[in-house]
């Protein structure tokens, strides 16, 4: 809920609504004014946006370190199913000549 005060300027401050909906055991009334409002919310900004950058960093070194490392990876993966047609190959040459 929002209310204003009339002291020489409007200054708009937030009351709970908690209180008002489930009674004292779950909340006491309170209010908080704008300007304090604003001050939370900018510096719970500010170190979500700290918290964002150091973590595309991270991730940024992960991806250049996959990318050293992709040809590496790729080269074995290469050997690895040359191997395994080699390897079903001769599996295969080795049932025909069973059967012959």
């Amino acid at each position: 809920m929002v209310n204003w005060s009339g002291y020489g300027k409007a200054a708009a401050w937030y009351t709970c609504n908690s209180n008002h909906r489930y009674g004292n055991e779950y909340c006491t009334a309170h209010t908080i004014r704008e300007p304090q409002l604003d001050d939370i919310i900018h510096t719970e900004l500010a170190m979500l946006r700290h918290e964002i950058l150091d973590s595309s960093q991270k991730y940024d070194e992960i991806v250049k370190d996959w990318n050293k490392k992709k040809p590496k990876y790729d080269k074995m993966i290469k050997d690895y199913s040359q191997k395994i047609e080699d390897c079903g190959s001769s599996t295969n040459s080795a049932r025909s000549a069973a059967t012959n």
